[in-house]
């Protein structure tokens, strides 16, 4: 029943609404996954503005500097830049003390992490000696 009854909030996105039975449900997990090109950041970015302009605090978590955002919702989007796989690892150790007195929304984007040989060739789990975290381009 708590599921039912739970908060949403519009997208800023018709079909996404329609998709999500109504809109981003507070306390879940959305993940928008798809092919480099498929512009998974630019309908995370709309998200971001759709929620800040019905005064919703949001966390834009990514890899890459932060996207630029209109100056009147500046104070309610905050922008966290993560590099490598253990400061992914103390962000969301952390995260639920963050959530109890911040933003209702959290955004991550392009946090794939690519392993690679010493020598910086491409790695798999059997042979990578280092793991980064690398930005996919997105065309529009």
């Amino acid at each position: 029943m708590a599921q039912q009854n739970a908060i949403r909030y519009h997208s800023g996105f018709s079909p996404v609404d329609i998709l999500l039975d109504g809109g981003l449900k507070r306390g879940f997990v959305l993940e928008l996954s798809g092919p480099p090109g498929t512009c998974k950041e630019s309908l995370a970015l709309g998200m971001v503005q759709a929620f800040a302009k019905n005064n919703q605090n949001v966390l834009f978590v990514g890899d890459a500097p932060a996207p630029s955002s209109p100056r009147q919702y500046s104070d309610m989007i905050l922008f966290m830049t993560l590099h490598t796989l253990p400061d992914l690892m103390v962000f969301l150790h952390k995260l639920p003390w963050y959530l109890d007195e911040h933003p209702r929304v959290v955004v991550t984007t392009q946090l794939s992490t690519k392993l690679l040989n010493v020598d910086g060739s491409p790695a798999t789990f059997d042979t990578g000696a280092r793991a980064i975290m690398m930005p996919q381009p997105c065309t529009s």
